[in-house]
């Protein structure tokens, strides 16, 4: 399979028809000219079947939903009968358990080599296949320019160098979420001009509608990793993918205390094709200074991920504000990151229970960061429940193997954690224990 070969553009033709819904859909990285993967996101429609149709044919063929290895949630198909591949384009068809059908007529046209989600307006009807003479959706309007308020400041420094040692014995300390791979000094100086609008860049076909679909939550939600991934890709990332088919796992990457200029390039574009096909979703690392960092600047960066990366879904604010004199600051990044197209993830990292005004400025929150010991004792944020336990992760460092399993057993204990990480020294290198911790966590689900 030609792995490098990617399926992203969506131009979708539609037959008017009653009623609406928002079908989200993403394509995986490891499709190619004979074989395509499709994962169903979000759609009012239950779907238990996925067809698909090929330019040259007129005949629908039912893609198969994978429920094991790698692809797992995944509708695939391959056509190996021909060395030029498929017929491009490629149709899809939906039926819902419901009896509605969507047909996305000609939705994919190139291989253009990117992986991405779409969140797209689409029409259905019940009872019938709409006709192949569907109207072609006029294109999505320009983004409009996003004002860049003022940012609210606060007096704190930053150190300029990040600490490159870490303890090698039981943590007492918080480690740096800074990598000793790559860049570790901070620029003393900072751009002149700030970028204020989003990049142009991302899906070829732009969404015609802002992703608003939360994550799956509730008492009964299984419980996931959050893992801070600030190593250069290799063996250790290897180690992650081996682990992603036990648990649902988001990785956190941080090229360069943040996204650098440049873009994935080498091993890490190597790496994060492997993570798309291994089914494990990236989030790009920002440091905010608690609130003193210019938005502007963290907006530079987030774009930075948006326009090069784009793997990623989503963005982990670290050095978060736990406190409401910030909340607007964070209140607008927030708004900002989930504005990306096809963006489902913004993780704030307060690394203590912040205000309840927080909850409607991120995604999730990192409400306890600090040493595994200290978690058991650890107090509980007055608004959290199981019912949002999705909403609340925590992150410990000095743990041993059996440390690892108590910290699991009181954030099942506790209710609420829906995203637990947990590691024996920093966040530059894996833990021993990490395949263990995942079958733990995996096991408890």
């Amino acid at each position: 399979m030609n792995t490098s070969s990617v399926l992203v553009a969506l131009l979708l033709c539609f037959t008017l028809v009653s009623a609406q819904t928002s079908l989200k859909l993403r394509v995986s990285s490891g499709s190619n000219k004979n074989w395509i993967a499709v994962q169903v996101i979000d759609a009012a429609l239950s779907t238990s079947t996925v067809e698909i149709k090929q330019a040259s044919s007129q005949l629908w063929v039912s893609m198969e939903l994978q429920t094991t290895g790698s692809n797992v949630g995944y509708w695939t198909h391959s056509d190996w009968s021909k060395s030029t591949g498929f017929d491009l384009p490629l149709s899809f068809r939906f039926v819902g358990s419901n009896g509605f059908v969507v047909t996305m007529n000609n939705a994919i046209s190139t291989f253009p080599g990117k992986a991405q989600f779409y969140d797209t307006r689409v029409q259905y009807t019940q009872g019938g296949i709409p006709s192949s003479t569907s109207t072609v959706a006029p294109p999505p309007a320009a983004a409009t320019t996003r004002p860049t308020a003022a940012p609210t400041t606060k007096a704190t420094t930053k150190p300029t160098v990040a600490a490159t040692t870490k303890p090698t014995t039981k943590a007492t300390v918080k480690p740096t979420s800074k990598p000793t791979t790559k860049a570790t000094v901070k620029p003393t100086v900072k751009p002149s001009v700030a970028a204020t609008t989003k990049p142009t860049v991302k899906p070829t076909a732009a969404p015609t509608t802002k992703a608003t679909t939360a994550p799956s939550s509730g008492c009964n939600a299984p419980v996931k990793m959050l893992v801070p991934l600030y190593m250069y890709p290799g063996a250790q990332w290897d180690t992650v993918i081996a682990s992603a088919n036990k648990v649902e796992t988001v990785a956190i990457i941080n090229p360069s205390s943040g996204p650098g200029t440049s873009g994935p390039s080498g091993s890490f574009k190597t790496y994060m094709t492997k993570f798309d096909q291994a089914g494990i979703e990236m989030i790009g690392y920002v440091h905010t200074s608690y609130g003193a960092r210019s938005i502007s600047e963290v907006k530079k960066e987030i774009d930075e991920y948006a326009s090069k990366f784009t793997s990623v879904v989503g963005i982990f604010l670290d050095e978060v504000s736990a406190k409401d004199s910030e909340l607007p600051y964070y209140k607008e990044l927030h708004e900002y990151i989930m504005d990306m197209p096809g963006w489902k993830y913004n993780v704030i990292n307060p690394g203590a229970v912040p205000t309840s005004g927080y909850v409607n400025a991120a995604t999730q929150i990192v409400s306890f960061e600090s040493t595994s010991s200290k978690f058991a004792a650890s107090s509980n944020p007055s608004y959290a429940s199981c019912n949002n336990k999705d909403k609340f992760s925590l992150i410990t460092y000095g743990a041993s193997a059996s440390g690892m399993r108590s910290v699991v057993d009181a954030a099942r204990s506790k209710g609420y954690y829906g995203w637990v990480y947990v590691t024996a020294d920093s966040y530059t290198k894996l833990p021993s224990f990490y395949a263990e911790m995942a079958q733990y966590i995996a096991d408890g689900n």
